[in-house]
């Protein structure tokens, strides 16, 4: 079975708070778990050979190719702030904002129905 991955903030660097944003997920819109539910859901009822969950690695991307990760899909904004290191840039996905705030799982079906 493959792996996928939603990381939702940026890789921990020095000089930049760890803090998360508080404001993702308000009024039920652009909300990290709803996204992964309604992926689990589709990848269900498509019966595809992938698993998708929330990132618990806090973007340690040492961590995520230990866990032999196949995607990585990326939120609004992380384009800049994620270290890809040796990671096929070919297996991230990076949301755009309408794409994450509509649950738009189109981008990420597309690579995993290849």
């Amino acid at each position: 079975m493959k792996k996928g991955v939603l990381v939702y903030s940026g890789t921990p660097m020095m000089g930049r708070s760890v803090i998360r944003s508080s404001a993702v997920g308000l009024f039920d819109v652009g909300n990290p778990q709803k996204y992964v539910e309604k992926m689990k859901a589709v990848i269900q009822e498509k019966n595809l050979d992938w698993s998708f969950k929330l990132d618990e690695t806090e973007s340690d991307l040492e961590e995520l190719l230990k866990e032999q990760t196949d995607l990585i899909v990326l939120l609004p904004g992380l384009e800049r702030k994620f270290s890809y290191g040796n990671f096929p840039v070919e297996k991230c996905i990076q949301l755009n904002s309408l794409d994450f705030h509509s649950y738009n799982l189109a981008p990420v079906l597309v690579f995993m129905e290849k």
